[in-house]
Formats: structure tokens, sequence, C-alpha cells
């Protein structure tokens, strides 16, 4: 089979990327993660590993071929952004204009080439979202946006 074809992990690592180098005022760069939390072990076999707050969560865990070989998969991946508060130390509207802050980076006119540019070995032809809201979690604010990316797992001119 041919390599390069994960194209979840790939649309998480664009989406985080993208985020990162637009440098949010409103979360620390080293908050904004690809992939969901890891809730077996981190650096110990004790410990977990627990994402500070505020946060960023890039995800995607899964994709649907469109067309194409086996070299030049065309994919619609189903990616989802979760953008996390306090609930505790940040009021409702300071967590909607973190969030506001966050989604304007990635839904812009140019979001697919946006993506695109985050890999040399991706190439995001539409994004089109899905959905949108916000919720009271665990003494936890949760913004989702959810959408979809066409793309493939290689570099197109």
């Amino acid at each position: 089979m041919a390599t390069g074809n994960f194209i979840c992990d790939k649309v998480q690592r664009a989406l985080a990327l993208l985020i990162q180098q637009s440098n949010p005022s409103l979360v620390p760069n080293e908050q904004i993660y690809k992939g969901i939390r890891n809730v077996t072990v981190a650096s110990s076999e004790s410990e977990e590993d627990v994402r500070g707050l505020p946060c960023v969560n890039c995800i995607c865990q899964s994709a649907d071929v469109l067309d194409g070989d086996i070299d030049s998969i065309n994919w619609v991946a189903h990616a989802r952004i979760e953008i996390r508060s306090a609930a505790d130390d940040t009021t409702e509207d300071t967590h909607h204009n973190r969030s506001m802050e966050i989604l304007d980076i990635v839904t812009t006119d140019t979001i697919a080439a946006d993506l695109s540019n985050m890999l040399d070995d991706f190439t995001a032809f539409l994004v089109l979202p899905r959905s949108h809201g916000w919720e009271a979690q665990s003494r936890m604010w949760v913004t989702t946006f959810e959408f979809d990316v066409h793309c493939v797992g290689s570099d197109i001119e």
C-alpha cells in the first residue's frame, strides 16, 4: 500500500500547525494539540497525560474515500476542533471570545490553501462546515466546530 495516506493524522497536524502559526492571543501555543487526549499514560506508568486549560484539540478520527487509485486517494476527512476553558476561572463571554479567535483562523475563504501550506505531503481542495456548538461539561466550557476536509495525502501543484 502507498505510504503517506494516513490522512487523519495529516489533517490533525495541519490544523494544529495552522492555529499555532497564527499565534492566537487567548490560547498558549503549547496548549494547541493534535489528536485526542491520551488516556493511557504519559511519562510514567502512573501519570496520566493531562492537557492544561485553556486548550485547543484538533481531531480527525475518520475519513471516507471519494475516488482515486492507491497512490492518490481522494478523501473526505471528518475534522473537529474543540476549544476548552476552565469554567471555574473563565466566564462564558471570555470562553466565547477565545472560541471566536480560533474559529476565525479556520473559517477563512482560504482555509483549504492554508491547510495545504502546512504540510509538504498534503493538499486540501475544499473545506465545508458541518456543525458548531458549545456546552458546559464537567466544569469546562467546550466549543466544537466540525467540518469536512476534501483532500489527498500528497502535494498537488
